[in-house]
Protein backbone atom coordinates (compact mmCIF):
# COMPACT_ATOMS: atom_id res chain seq x y z
CA UNK A 1 0.00 0.00 0.00
CA UNK A 2 1.32 3.44 -0.90
CA UNK A 3 1.60 5.89 1.98
CA UNK A 4 0.11 9.37 1.64
CA UNK A 5 1.88 10.81 4.68
CA UNK A 6 4.28 13.71 4.01
CA UNK A 7 6.55 12.08 6.60
CA UNK A 8 7.07 8.92 4.55
CA UNK A 9 10.87 9.41 4.42
CA UNK A 10 11.04 9.62 8.21
CA UNK A 11 8.70 6.63 8.58
CA UNK A 12 10.82 4.60 6.15
CA UNK A 13 14.04 5.49 8.00
CA UNK A 14 12.42 4.50 11.33
CA UNK A 15 11.35 1.16 9.88
CA UNK A 16 14.82 0.57 8.41
CA UNK A 17 16.43 1.09 11.82
CA UNK A 18 14.18 -1.62 13.29
CA UNK A 19 15.17 -4.28 10.75
CA UNK A 20 17.27 -7.23 11.93
CA UNK A 21 20.71 -5.99 10.87
CA UNK A 22 23.38 -3.62 12.18
CA UNK A 23 22.52 -0.03 11.24
CA UNK A 24 24.40 1.01 8.11
CA UNK A 25 25.61 -2.53 7.39
CA UNK A 26 24.12 -2.54 3.88
CA UNK A 27 25.97 0.60 2.86
CA UNK A 28 24.68 2.53 -0.12
CA UNK A 29 21.79 0.07 -0.50
CA UNK A 30 20.19 1.58 2.60
CA UNK A 31 20.19 5.17 1.34
CA UNK A 32 19.05 3.97 -2.09
CA UNK A 33 16.13 2.14 -0.49
CA UNK A 34 15.09 5.34 1.28
CA UNK A 35 15.24 7.26 -2.00
CA UNK A 36 12.93 4.69 -3.58
CA UNK A 37 10.61 4.90 -0.59
CA UNK A 38 10.36 8.66 -1.10
CA UNK A 39 9.65 8.27 -4.83
CA UNK A 40 7.05 5.54 -4.34
CA UNK A 41 5.62 7.22 -1.22
CA UNK A 42 5.74 4.03 0.78
CA UNK A 43 7.73 2.53 3.64
CA UNK A 44 7.91 -0.82 1.81
CA UNK A 45 9.33 -0.20 -1.66
CA UNK A 46 8.75 -2.70 -4.46
CA UNK A 47 11.03 -3.19 -7.46
CA UNK A 48 9.72 -5.94 -9.71
CA UNK A 49 9.27 -4.74 -13.30
CA UNK A 50 12.21 -2.88 -14.85
CA UNK A 51 13.09 -1.64 -18.32
CA UNK A 52 16.32 -0.37 -19.83
CA UNK A 53 15.70 2.35 -22.41
CA UNK A 54 18.58 2.81 -24.82
CA UNK A 55 18.13 5.95 -26.94
CA UNK A 56 20.21 6.46 -30.07
CA UNK A 57 21.03 9.44 -32.28
CA UNK A 58 23.77 10.82 -34.47
CA UNK A 59 25.60 14.12 -34.02
CA UNK A 60 26.70 16.58 -36.69
CA UNK A 61 29.66 17.67 -34.59
CA UNK A 62 31.44 14.46 -35.63
CA UNK A 63 32.40 16.43 -38.77
CA UNK A 64 35.04 18.07 -36.54
CA UNK A 65 36.80 14.70 -36.05
CA UNK A 66 36.70 14.58 -32.26
CA UNK A 67 35.56 10.95 -31.98
CA UNK A 68 37.33 7.61 -32.20
CA UNK A 69 34.81 6.11 -34.61
CA UNK A 70 33.05 7.11 -37.80
CA UNK A 71 29.39 8.21 -37.45
CA UNK A 72 28.21 5.06 -39.27
CA UNK A 73 29.04 3.10 -36.11
CA UNK A 74 25.91 4.44 -34.40
CA UNK A 75 23.62 2.51 -36.75
CA UNK A 76 25.84 -0.58 -36.59
CA UNK A 77 25.68 -0.57 -32.80
CA UNK A 78 21.89 -0.16 -32.85
CA UNK A 79 21.68 -3.32 -34.97
CA UNK A 80 24.06 -5.04 -32.55
CA UNK A 81 21.82 -4.16 -29.61
CA UNK A 82 18.71 -5.38 -31.44
CA UNK A 83 20.43 -8.66 -32.26
CA UNK A 84 21.29 -9.18 -28.57
CA UNK A 85 25.07 -8.85 -28.89
CA UNK A 86 25.81 -5.82 -26.71
CA UNK A 87 27.00 -5.67 -23.10
CA UNK A 88 23.71 -4.00 -22.17
CA UNK A 89 21.86 -7.02 -23.58
CA UNK A 90 23.76 -9.33 -21.25
CA UNK A 91 23.07 -7.08 -18.25
CA UNK A 92 19.37 -6.92 -19.09
CA UNK A 93 19.12 -10.69 -19.59
CA UNK A 94 20.91 -11.52 -16.34
CA UNK A 95 18.66 -9.18 -14.36
CA UNK A 96 15.36 -10.02 -16.04
CA UNK A 97 14.99 -6.54 -17.50
CA UNK A 98 13.23 -5.58 -20.71
CA UNK A 99 15.38 -3.65 -23.20
CA UNK A 100 13.89 -0.99 -25.45
CA UNK A 101 16.16 0.29 -28.26
CA UNK A 102 14.88 3.65 -29.50
CA UNK A 103 15.88 5.50 -32.68
CA UNK A 104 15.63 9.20 -31.80
CA UNK A 105 17.87 10.53 -34.56
CA UNK A 106 20.10 7.88 -36.13
CA UNK A 107 21.40 8.86 -39.57
CA UNK A 108 20.13 5.60 -41.04
CA UNK A 109 16.82 4.11 -42.11
CA UNK A 110 16.04 1.74 -39.21
CA UNK A 111 12.45 1.15 -40.34
CA UNK A 112 13.20 -2.44 -41.41
CA UNK A 113 15.09 -3.29 -38.20
CA UNK A 114 12.73 -5.40 -36.11
CA UNK A 115 12.93 -4.39 -32.47
CA UNK A 116 13.83 -0.72 -32.94
CA UNK A 117 11.29 1.77 -31.58
CA UNK A 118 10.86 4.53 -34.16
CA UNK A 119 10.87 7.95 -32.47
CA UNK A 120 13.14 9.59 -35.03
CA UNK A 121 13.01 13.38 -35.20
CA UNK A 122 15.72 13.85 -37.84
CA UNK A 123 18.59 11.86 -39.31
CA UNK A 124 21.27 13.33 -37.07
CA UNK A 125 21.71 16.70 -35.40
CA UNK A 126 23.56 19.63 -36.95
CA UNK A 127 27.19 20.54 -36.32
CA UNK A 128 26.94 22.72 -33.20
CA UNK A 129 30.34 24.27 -33.81
CA UNK A 130 28.67 26.05 -36.75
CA UNK A 131 24.96 26.28 -35.87
CA UNK A 132 22.57 25.03 -33.16
CA UNK A 133 22.29 21.24 -33.15
CA UNK A 134 18.48 21.32 -33.12
CA UNK A 135 15.73 23.80 -33.82
CA UNK A 136 13.42 24.60 -30.87
CA UNK A 137 10.60 22.62 -32.53
CA UNK A 138 12.86 19.60 -33.04
CA UNK A 139 14.08 19.78 -29.46
CA UNK A 140 10.54 19.90 -28.09
CA UNK A 141 9.50 17.04 -30.39
CA UNK A 142 12.38 14.90 -29.09
CA UNK A 143 11.43 15.67 -25.47
CA UNK A 144 7.78 14.79 -26.18
CA UNK A 145 8.70 11.55 -27.94
CA UNK A 146 10.95 10.58 -25.05
CA UNK A 147 8.12 11.30 -22.64
CA UNK A 148 5.76 9.14 -24.72
CA UNK A 149 8.08 6.14 -24.36
CA UNK A 150 6.77 5.70 -20.84
CA UNK A 151 3.18 4.85 -21.59
CA UNK A 152 0.77 5.46 -18.74
CA UNK A 153 -0.58 1.92 -18.58
CA UNK A 154 2.81 0.17 -18.49
CA UNK A 155 3.58 -1.50 -15.15
CA UNK A 156 7.15 -0.46 -14.38
CA UNK A 157 8.99 0.08 -11.09
CA UNK A 158 12.45 1.21 -12.24
CA UNK A 159 14.15 2.47 -15.40
CA UNK A 160 17.71 2.10 -16.60
CA UNK A 161 18.76 4.82 -19.03
CA UNK A 162 21.41 4.38 -21.73
CA UNK A 163 22.42 6.03 -24.97
CA UNK A 164 24.23 5.40 -28.23
CA UNK A 165 25.56 8.05 -30.57
CA UNK A 166 29.00 8.70 -31.97
CA UNK A 167 29.91 12.24 -30.88
CA UNK A 168 27.53 12.41 -27.96
CA UNK A 169 30.26 12.71 -25.32
CA UNK A 170 31.29 15.93 -27.12
CA UNK A 171 27.68 17.08 -26.91
CA UNK A 172 27.43 16.11 -23.24
CA UNK A 173 30.65 17.93 -22.38
CA UNK A 174 29.41 21.12 -24.05
CA UNK A 175 26.09 20.83 -22.22
CA UNK A 176 27.79 20.33 -18.85
CA UNK A 177 30.10 23.30 -19.37
CA UNK A 178 27.25 25.55 -20.53
CA UNK A 179 24.82 24.49 -17.80
CA UNK A 180 27.21 24.36 -14.87
CA UNK A 181 29.81 26.95 -15.79
CA UNK A 182 32.59 24.36 -15.81
CA UNK A 183 35.79 24.60 -17.82
CA UNK A 184 36.16 22.35 -20.86
CA UNK A 185 39.51 21.15 -19.52
CA UNK A 186 37.83 19.81 -16.38
CA UNK A 187 35.04 17.99 -18.21
CA UNK A 188 36.27 16.77 -21.58
CA UNK A 189 37.20 13.09 -21.63
CA UNK A 190 38.52 10.45 -24.00
CA UNK A 191 35.04 9.15 -24.91
CA UNK A 192 35.44 5.69 -26.44
CA UNK A 193 39.21 5.89 -26.35
CA UNK A 194 40.54 8.77 -28.45
CA UNK A 195 44.24 9.63 -28.65
CA UNK A 196 45.98 12.76 -27.39
CA UNK A 197 45.68 14.73 -30.63
CA UNK A 198 41.99 13.91 -31.09
CA UNK A 199 41.36 14.76 -27.43
CA UNK A 200 42.99 18.17 -27.96
CA UNK A 201 40.89 18.77 -31.08
CA UNK A 202 37.71 17.74 -29.25
CA UNK A 203 38.41 20.25 -26.47
CA UNK A 204 39.13 23.01 -28.98
CA UNK A 205 35.86 22.33 -30.84
CA UNK A 206 33.88 22.62 -27.61
CA UNK A 207 35.72 25.79 -26.53
CA UNK A 208 35.06 27.38 -29.92
CA UNK A 209 31.39 26.37 -29.88
CA UNK A 210 30.82 27.75 -26.38
CA UNK A 211 32.30 31.06 -27.48
CA UNK A 212 30.37 31.07 -30.76
CA UNK A 213 27.05 30.50 -28.96
CA UNK A 214 27.78 32.53 -25.81
CA UNK A 215 24.62 34.62 -26.29
CA UNK A 216 22.48 31.47 -26.00
CA UNK A 217 23.86 30.21 -22.69
CA UNK A 218 21.36 31.84 -20.33
CA UNK A 219 18.40 29.55 -20.95
CA UNK A 220 18.43 25.75 -20.31
CA UNK A 221 16.18 24.92 -23.26
CA UNK A 222 18.30 27.05 -25.59
CA UNK A 223 21.42 25.30 -24.30
CA UNK A 224 19.85 21.90 -25.00
CA UNK A 225 18.84 23.00 -28.51
CA UNK A 226 22.30 24.38 -29.18
CA UNK A 227 24.55 21.58 -27.94
CA UNK A 228 22.30 18.56 -27.39
CA UNK A 229 21.21 15.68 -29.56
CA UNK A 230 17.91 14.00 -30.24
CA UNK A 231 18.69 11.08 -27.94
CA UNK A 232 19.74 13.44 -25.15
CA UNK A 233 16.55 15.51 -25.49
CA UNK A 234 14.58 12.25 -25.57
CA UNK A 235 16.17 11.29 -22.27
CA UNK A 236 14.98 14.59 -20.79
CA UNK A 237 11.39 13.71 -21.71
CA UNK A 238 11.71 10.17 -20.40
CA UNK A 239 13.12 11.34 -17.07
CA UNK A 240 10.35 13.94 -16.73
CA UNK A 241 7.74 11.24 -17.36
CA UNK A 242 9.35 8.90 -14.82
CA UNK A 243 9.56 11.69 -12.26
CA UNK A 244 5.87 12.48 -12.63
CA UNK A 245 5.07 8.84 -11.86
CA UNK A 246 7.54 8.44 -8.99
CA UNK A 247 9.67 5.92 -10.91
CA UNK A 248 13.39 5.81 -10.02
CA UNK A 249 15.84 6.20 -12.91
CA UNK A 250 19.34 4.71 -12.98
CA UNK A 251 21.72 6.83 -15.08
CA UNK A 252 24.68 5.46 -17.03
CA UNK A 253 27.53 7.93 -16.96
CA UNK A 254 28.15 11.47 -18.16
CA UNK A 255 25.88 11.49 -21.20
CA UNK A 256 22.74 10.31 -19.43
CA UNK A 257 23.67 12.52 -16.49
Amino acid sequence: MRAESPFVETDAADRQRKLTKPEGSLGVLESTALQICALQRTTRPVIEAGTVFLLAGDHGVTAERGSAYMPEMTAKMVIQFVSGGGAVNAIARENGLALSVVDMGVDHDCSLATGVVDAKVRRGSRNFSVEPAMTPDECRAAIDRGRDLLQSGTPIDIIGLGEMGIGNSTSACALACAMLGLSVEDVVGIGTGIGRETHRRKAMVIERALEHHRDRLGDPEAILCTFGGYEIAGQVGLILAASSRGIPVVLDGLITG
